[in-house]
């Protein structure tokens, strides 16, 4: 069901399999069987997808998840959809390097998110 799962998260967030590949550091074919469910994806790949996804690894893991029509709150019919997508930021008008820029910074741990913070914030300290 995990495969399912990557497949929906990734197109619902507007990535490319590549771009998660890039992210994982991995081809995107083995990505790809990843998807498909030819390959076991290795823990430490479902924990670094789970963050860039921003969900936990148990939602990742859920038979009943996202994937499924009939608990998919992106689902226009479903009664819920419309707070779903008032709480889930709109990552779709982004552009390919801010998107390399938010999986990478996800996937850092608090003292790599604040280095990258206080980058930013000195750079437009010198603007």
């Amino acid at each position: 069901m995990v495969h399912k799962n990557i497949k929906f998260y990734r197109t619902k967030l507007s990535l490319s399999q590549q771009q998660i590949a890039d992210a994982l550091e991995i081809d995107r074919s083995t990505y790809t069987y990843y998807e498909q469910g030819k390959t076991n994806i290795p823990l430490h790949y479902i924990k670094k997808i789970a963050l860039i996804f921003r969900i936990t690894v148990d939602k990742l893991l859920e038979e009943n998840s996202m994937a499924d029509p009939s608990v998919n709150i992106f689902n226009k019919n479903h009664p819920l959809y419309e707070d779903a997508n008032e709480l889930v930021p709109d990552i779709t008008r982004l552009t390919n390097a801010e998107k390399y820029i938010l999986i990478n910074f996800r996937m850092k741990d608090e003292s790599g998110k604040q280095k990258i913070i206080n980058i930013i914030q000195s750079m437009n300290e010198q603007q």
